[in-house]
Order: structure tokens, then sequence, then C-alpha cells
């Protein structure tokens, strides 16, 4: 049998695995435990990261959006603000801890339709069926991601929106209906609306509509272009005739004299060598904050230890360091205040989290940066344009962007959060499904998938063992237990 009939027939031994209905019913087991798992960390908690909640009590008093600078988060985009408000004015609760878990609750609902996404996007991704059960494993039981959700922000509202307007893409590129047009559309211009960061996705995705015209349009003719200018425009005015003014970018120009101000005040930047540090340091170089991951120092401090300038542990002035710690264990930001913990055994959990997680986030940090190559080659050599890969590069590579220019920018080591980048959990589900699916293809022995399925299946008890003990702690701070 020659190399391409032994191709041919493991694809279609893998499309077995794909249609498999066997394969549905743990993935929807998932899906159930870790709504249980949202749910009830949505009724015990009462605090969330930054307090959003001040904005929508000035929505509900006064029936206005707040102007940037009133309060600590009234620089954001209002959607996720005025429709927690809409929604409490219409069950008519007036005490402040009702309004709190209602709007927990609501966002714990958006969370699982994330989830959802996510589920389907997985369900017709051509890997194997262990391979999507364990992807899909890994974002459902992710503490940060579980965290965020059960926490009163407008997170949960632009991971929906993005997602939606990836899979809207995603399906357009692949079909040109014109359901998943408009849904792209509706999605973009929602996300812009629900947070700042929201815009990443609708600049990745126009980028590339246009590599798409540019690349793809001369082998498809004069029409193809045409149409697909066409749409670009009805897009292009839809959402910069909503965006700019419902989102008070317009607003915030006018007053500030920027439409992204935010509540922190810009560090003078960095250097790329020499050590230099602000009034709270993360970004104390380019060198030593991009170019740099201690994972020894993670394992040794596997939590921020304080928030205190004179205590800097090297973790703490590594931007990939911090997003790795914060997107894998729910108690390494220790914050908010009730969340933080000094148990030893949450935190030699924290540690084995942090060795375990090296797995897929290396499987699908190589298959992002391979894609990136590719990618680059099919340009270079006018190759055919596949629109699905071009996707999930440009929307993850762009938040990842995001993020070191915003941590660039600001300094702080607050600015590197894990959550900037989680818009992007779909395209995270397409590297990380690919990236273990091509250690599945390539470990053939029984014992070396095993000891994968163990790590894998280690990985998500222990996220679920740190959640447990969060919702259990603060169950008993409220003298629940």
């Amino acid at each position: 049998m020659d190399s391409k009939s032994r191709i041919a027939e493991g694809l279609e031994k893998l499309s077995v695995f794909t249609h498999s209905r066997m394969g549905l019913y743990p993935m929807l087991g998932v899906l159930g435990v870790s709504a249980i798992l949202r749910y009830t960390l949505a009724i015990v908690n009462r605090e969330a990261n930054d307090p959003h909640d001040q904005v929508v009590r000035i929505i509900l008093r006064e029936s206005r959006l707040p102007h940037a600078g009133e309060t600590w988060e009234s620089f954001q985009p209002k959607l996720f603000h005025w429709t927690m408000a809409q929604g409490i004015r219409l069950l008519g609760l007036t005490a402040n801890d009702a309004q709190t878990v209602f709007m927990q609750i609501m966002n714990t609902t958006v969370g699982i339709l994330v989830l959802l996404c996510v589920f389907f996007f997985l369900r017709r991704l051509p890997i194997a069926e262990p391979v999507r059960f364990w992807s899909l494993a890994l974002m459902a039981f992710n503490p940060k991601l579980i965290g965020i959700d059960a926490q009163a922000t407008n997170d949960a509202f632009v991971f929906l929106f993005a997602s939606l307007a990836i899979l809207a893409a995603v399906e357009f590129f692949r079909t040109d209906r014109f359901g998943c047009f408009i849904l792209l559309i509706v999605a973009t211009i929602l996300a812009g609306l629900s947070k700042g960061n929201g815009l990443v996705v609708f600049v990745a995705l126009l980028g590339v509509w246009i590599l798409r015209m540019a690349v793809g349009g001369w082998r498809k003719g004069r029409r193809f272009i045409f149409s697909s200018l066409l749409f670009l425009g009805v897009w292009l005015s839809a959402f910069f005739l909503i965006v700019p003014y419902f989102g008070q970018y317009i607003q915030r120009y006018r007053e500030n004299g920027s439409p992204f101000v935010t509540n922190l005040t810009p560090d003078p930047l960095p250097s790329l060598f020499a050590r230099s540090e602000t009034g709270r340091p993360g970004v104390v170089s380019f060198s030593e904050s991009y170019l740099s991951f201690p994972i020894i120092n993670l394992l040794e401090t596997p939590m921020i230890v304080s928030q205190e300038d004179e205590i800097n542990p090297a973790n703490r002035t590594s931007l990939w360091a911090q997003i790795y710690g914060r997107a894998n264990f729910a108690h390494f930001d220790q914050w908010p205040e009730s969340w933080q913990t000094d148990n030893p055994i949450i935190l030699d959990i924290g540690r084995c989290i942090l060795v375990l997680a090296l797995l897929p986030t290396l499987a699908g940090a190589l298959c992002f940066l391979f894609n990136i190559v590719k990618n680059s080659i099919t340009l270079l050599t006018k190759a055919k344009f596949e629109e699905e890969p071009w996707v999930h590069t440009l929307v993850l590579g762009g938040y990842i962007l995001f993020v070191m220019l915003y941590a660039w920018e600001y300094r702080n080591f607050n600015t590197m959060k894990a959550i900037f980048i989680f818009p992007a959990l779909i395209s995270m589900g397409y590297f990380i499904g690919n990236g273990l699916q091509a250690v599945y293809m390539r470990v053939t022995s029984r014992l070396f998938r095993s000891i994968m399925h163990l790590v894998l299946g280690s990985l998500v008890f222990f996220y679920i063992l740190d959640i447990s003990y969060l919702i259990l702690q603060l169950a008993h701070d409220r003298q629940w237990l």
C-alpha cells in the first residue's frame, strides 16, 4: 500500500470517529458538569475582578449611560451594563446581593452558550474523538473561564459575540450563506459594543476578508471580487454606523481626546534590554518580560504573592508566565479578595496544573506557529487560499498582539490578563485540537497514548479540584457550610 492509500485509509477511519454518536454523550456530560460548577459558583460568589456593578447601578438610578471617569469601569462600552440594568428593572430586584447574583447567573448562562459554540465547532473539526473530548473538557473545566463567567463583568458577553463572529466567518467563507453573513455583521457589532477588545475580532476578520479578495479573488474572477466588495461595503457601513456612537467611542474621543481611553495612565515606555520599573511593575524591559518564561519560579510561587510594589517574583514581570498562570489556575491571581487563599494543598494543586498544562499549551502553540509559517508560504507562492486557517491565525494572533501592546503601554502587571485572549476561544480550540491531534496521530504506541490520556485526564481533574475548592471556600465564608 502506497503512502496516499494509507493517508486515505487513515482519514476514512478518522471520519468514523468524527460522526460517532458514542463520542457525543461524554461531551454532553462535560457540558452538564461544567454548567453545574458555573451556576454553583455564580450563586456563592459576591465579588468581581473589577466593579462593573457600579456602572449598572448608575443606569438603574439615573436612566443614563455614565461618562468615562465617573466610575472605575465607566470607560467601557455599555452593552453588558445596559442589558443587566434592564433585566434587574424588569424583575424588580432592589437588594444589592440579589442584583449581583442575577448578573452572575446571566453571565454564567452566556458562558454556557460560549461552550456550546466551542462544542459545535469541535464536532465539525476533523480530529479523533478522544482528542475532541479532551479539547472540550480543557475549555469547559478551565477554572479561569469558569471563574470569570461567574463574575458580574462584561467579559462573558465579548467571549460569546467574538465566538459567534468566528463561527459565522468560517461558515460564510466555506458556503457563502447569506444568513452567516448577517450573523457575522451582528456578532462583530455586538462584540464592539461589549468591550474595547471586541474590536480585535472585527479587525482580524476584516483582514481575512481583504486577503481572500486579494489572494484568492484572482482565481475566481471579477464577479467574485465585485460581490465581495459589495458585501464588505454593507458590513463596514453597518459596523461604523452603530459601534462608534452606541459604544461611546465618539463620546470618549470628544471628552478625552481618544476613543480608547481607559482607567489607567500610560507609563513611560520600557527599553529593549535595560531594566526599569514603574509604580506596580509588570513589563520592566522587552527582553525580560517578552522573551522569558520562568517556569521554575512559577512552580515555586504559583500565585501573585502580593499586590504590594516591593514584592516582585520573576514570574510577575514575565508576560507569558503571568498569562499562563492566570489562564490555568483560578487561585493564581489571588483576586478578588474573597478568592485569596494560602492553603498549601491548593497551591500544590496549582503546581500540578502548571506542569500538566504544558502539554496542551505547547501543542497549541506549536500548531499556531506552524500555521503562521504555512500561511506565509501560501502568500509567497500564491497557493490555494484556505480561509479557515487564516481566520484562526489572525484572530488568535490579534488577541495575543493586543495583550502585548496593552502591557507594553501601561506596564502594570494587572494588564497581563489571560482573559484578554479568551475572546479567541474558538481559535484556541482549533489550535489545541489540531495540536493534540498531531501528537495523537504521531504517537502510535498504546503506552504513550495512555500516558497522554493520563496527563490530560489529570489536568482536568485538578482543574475541577481548583474550582470546587473555590466554591467551598466562598460558601464557607458566607457561612453556608
